[in-house]
């Protein structure tokens, strides 16, 4: 027996034809429509970028294909100074679709910031359904606000109530830029200069023969250029690990300080070294034979364990650190001498880590400060002001790197 396979058909009734023809055409052109939204949509990233260069013709020009819908969209992402700026760029048609489809707080904001002639031009722009809605949500009970047409005239000296339920703005600190730039891996920011800058300094101190350019070489392209010179692999080594230190402060800068923060931090700077292979020197451990800094005698290797802890307790018990607290801690640590070596370079970045805690601006010590750095050290408990005021000259240094970033301290 043959069978015979018989595909369904559907049947449409003539008249329907055009219909139905209709509503595909209108299919394909949604489609069409959705597809032209998706290639247009706006990357916040890169408009953040164009910001950034001032490359204010390129932005406008990108701002032009894309939808109001989502240009709100992308503002939301934004801070409030960055709306302002794109709001100013956009054509006035756009940006009275865009001010409609805008929350209440963005409104607010642009209200505050536009001159009264920007603001009528937007206004005007509206259809009057629009413009009714936006004006329900304008705060009516300003000091001398009235209303002529469509636009609110507010004076410059009214205050506006604040709105009770109205997210405040944290304030954007040093650490947060480090983070971030940190994480974006961006390079040539502050994030690229304390690197480099700290790494190199805080080794020079120590003995290190790598220059500030070998330095930078090793952090911007983990190679280093050699010419007629003989380097020692451990300056090579320590450095490519300072950085990795340098990382870790900045990711936990809001950490209690702790013994095994502090350990760790040794382990990862000494790790790979020639001091590793040696069977009496701890890596990421108390040392294990006595030493001395400066002719200065240092905590027997019995005693660092309980003088650490001791030390710990006594700077933890305190719930605000200022300068004078960081300082002083650093003196302590480096009195015990806890670690067979890399003592300065381990307190140098705690006190780092510190500063960026309690958003006190940070220092690098440079090797023209070294010697009064020393003199702080060994003077501090007759006279606290030799390594105050070194450190307040490392601190003037860094600020004209913040000064430089446009970052505010």
């Amino acid at each position: 027996m043959e069978y015979v396979t018989v595909q369904s058909v559907l049947f449409i009734k003539p008249h329907c034809v055009p219909i139905m023809a209709e509503l595909l055409q209108k299919d394909i052109l949604e489609d069409e429509e959705l597809g032209m939204d998706q290639e247009n949509r706006l990357d916040v990233e890169q408009m953040i970028e164009l910001l950034e260069k001032h490359d204010f013709k390129k932005l406008k020009e990108e701002l032009e294909s894309v939808h109001p819908v989502d240009i709100v969209d992308a503002l939301e992402e934004l801070d409030k100074k960055q709306r302002i700026l794109i709001f100013r760029l956009l054509a006035k048609e756009e940006a009275a679709e865009v001010f409609t489809d805008m929350n209440s707080d963005m409104r607010e904001d642009l209200i505050n910031a536009l001159t009264d002639s920007e603001l009528e031009e937007v206004m005007e722009e509206m259809y009057v359904d629009d413009t009714v809605d936006v004006l329900e949500e304008m705060p009516a009970n300003v000091d001398g606000a009235f209303l002529i047409g469509k636009t609110w005239r507010i004076p410059e000296n009214a205050e506006k109530p604040e709105r009770s339920n109205k997210k405040k703005e944290q304030p954007i600190t040093l650490l947060d830029i480090l983070q971030e730039q940190k994480a974006s891996k961006y390079s040539g920011g502050i994030y690229h200069k304390t690197q480099i800058d700290l790494t190199y300094n805080s080794n020079h101190i120590e003995g290190s023969r790598l220059t500030h350019d070998q330095t930078r070489y090793i952090f911007e392209t983990n190679t280093i250029g050699v010419e007629k010179e003989v380097l020692n692999v451990d300056d090579v080594i320590e450095t490519a690990n300072h950085f990795r230190c340098i990382d870790m402060i900045i990711d936990n800068a809001k950490a209690v300080l702790t013994e095994k923060f502090i350990k760790e931090l040794h382990l990862i700077l000494k790790s790979g070294t020639s001091d590793s292979r040696k069977d009496w020197f701890a890596v990421g451990d108390y040392k294990k034979i006595p030493n001395e800094v400066g002719g200065m005698d240092t905590a027997l290797p019995e005693e660092v364990a309980d003088k650490m802890k001791t030390l710990l307790t006594e700077y933890n018990g305190k719930e605000e650190k200022n300068f004078e607290d960081i300082l002083d801690f650093h003196v302590k640590f480096e009195r015990i001498h806890p670690f067979q070596d890399g003592n300065g370079r381990v307190g140098r970045l705690i006190m780092f880590k510190e500063c960026l805690k309690y958003n006190i601006i940070p220092f690098i010590i440079e090797d023209n400060l070294k010697m009064f750095y020393y003199r702080g050290l060994k003077e501090w408990n007759n006279e606290k002001g030799y390594l105050t005021d070194t450190c307040l000259t490392a601190q003037d240094k860094y600020k004209a790197y913040l000064d430089y970033f446009r970052i505010a301290y």
